[in-house]
C-alpha cells in the first residue's frame, strides 16, 4: 500500500519531567535503544561524565523553536552513548541487543562511563525499573532492559507503543501482514468490500478490535495486499521476546467469528508477516465466544 513515512519530531515542551526511561527495538537489524529522562536521573549521570561537552545551536523552523543543547559524547560507533543538557537533561544509548535484551561496550567508553556510575551509584537503574547501566570495571559496561516500552520490524514499519503518543494515550499494537498471507486472509475475510479505482478495502471492528485490509488495483502501490489490525492490549511494556494474547469474549467474539469464512466449529487462521519471516508469528483461534489472537516477535521465539 501506499503509506507516507512518519516523520518524528522530539519537541521539549511535551516531555514531562516525571516521564521515565523508554525502550525501543528495531527487529531487523537487531538495535535496541534506551532514553534516560530527568525522573530517571539523567541530570546526575550528565554531571558525573567527565567528558568534553559538544554545543548544539538551537534552531527554529515554521514556529517551532528548539533550544541550544550542550552534549557530551561517551560514545560512538557501533555502540551510542550520549547525554544532553537543554530544556530538560537526557541521555541516549543504543547498539545491537542480544537475545537478553542487552548491549555491552568497552574501552574509553567504559572507563569514562564507570567513573560516572562511581558517583551516581553502580548499577544504575531507570525510575521504573525497565532499564539499566552497570559495570564492572572500567574496561566492560553493560546496558540491559527488561522490557519493552516501543518495538519496530523497521525504521518504517511499527508494531507496538506502551502510549500511542509517546507519553502518553493507549496503548497500541499493530501487527500488519502483507502480500500472501494478507492475500489469503482478506479471500476468507467476509465482509463487505468497498471498491475505488485504487483500491478494494474491508473493515471489521469487533469490541476493541479493528482490522483493515486493503486489496491494491492501482499499479503503484508497494503491496498487493495489506491489512493492518488494530489490537486491544493492556497499557504496560510488553516482555520480550514478544508473545502476546489478546482475548475476545462474547459478542466481539461472535462478530469476528463470523467474518471469517473458514470451516468450523473452531476456526483457525495463521500466517507471517510477510515483510522480515515467512514463519507464522501470527495466529487467530475462534469460536463463537472467545477468540484468541497471538502475536510473537521476532520469529522463531
Amino acid at each position: 500500500m501506499r503509506y507516507a513515512r512518519r516523520v518524528f519530531v522530539l519537541a521539549f515542551a511535551v516531555i514531562s519531567v516525571a516521564e521515565a526511561a523508554g525502550v525501543r527495538v528495531f527487529e531487523r537489524n537487531h538495535q535496541m535503544s534506551i532514553g534516560v529522562l530527568p525522573a530517571d536521573g539523567a541530570g546526575a549521570l550528565y554531571d558525573a561524565l567527565n567528558v568534553s561537552i559538544e554545543y548544539i545551536p538551537g534552531y527554529c523552523d515554521e514556529g517551532t523553536c528548539v533550544p541550544p543543547v550542550y552534549r557530551k559524547h561517551v560514545s560512538s560507533g557501533t555502540v551510542v552513548f550520549y547525554c544532553d543538557r537543554s530544556a530538560y537533561d537526557s541521555c541516549f544509548l543504543a547498539g545491537p541487543y542480544d537475545s537478553m535484551l542487552s548491549f555491552g561496550f568497552s574501552r574509553d567508553a567504559a572507563a569514562a562511563t564507570a567513573q560516572a556510575l562511581a558517583v551516581v551509584g553502580n548499577p544504575f537503574p531507570s525510575s521504573d525499573g525497565l532499564a539499566v547501566i552497570s559495570c564492572d570495571s572500567e574496561s566492560n559496561c553493560m546496558v540491559q532492559a527488561t522490557a519493552i516500552t516501543e518495538y519496530w520490524l523497521d525504521p518504517n514499519n511499527f508494531f507496538f507503543a506502551e502510549h500511542e503518543y509517546g507519553s502518553y494515550g493507549r496503548a497500541v499494537l499493530r501487527p500488519f501482514f502483507v502480500n500472501d498471507g494478507a492475500q489469503a486472509f482478506y479471500g476468507i475475510f467476509d465482509v463487505p468490500e468497498q471498491v475505488t479505482s485504487e483500491l478494494g478495502t474491508k473493515t471489521l471492528q469487533a469490541g476493541a478490535l479493528n482490522i483493515t485490509c486493503y486489496r491494491a488495483i492501482a499499479p503503484y502501490f508497494l503491496y498487493r495486499f495489506r491489512c493492518n489490525p488494530d489490537v486491544p492490549v493492556p497499557e504496560a511494556p510488553l516482555a520480550f521476546p514478544i508473545d502476546v494474547t489478546s482475548t475476545l469474549v462474547g459478542d466481539a467474539a461472535a462478530a469476528l467469528y463470523n467474518a471469517l469464512d473458514l470451516p468450523g466449529p473452531v476456526k483457525e487462521f495463521d500466517t507471517a508477516d510477510g515483510l522480515i519471516t515467512t514463519d507464522p508469528v501470527y495466529s487467530i483461534i475462534c469460536t463463537p465466544d472467545k477468540c484468541d489472537l497471538r502475536f510473537r516477535r521476532p520469529p522463531h521465539n
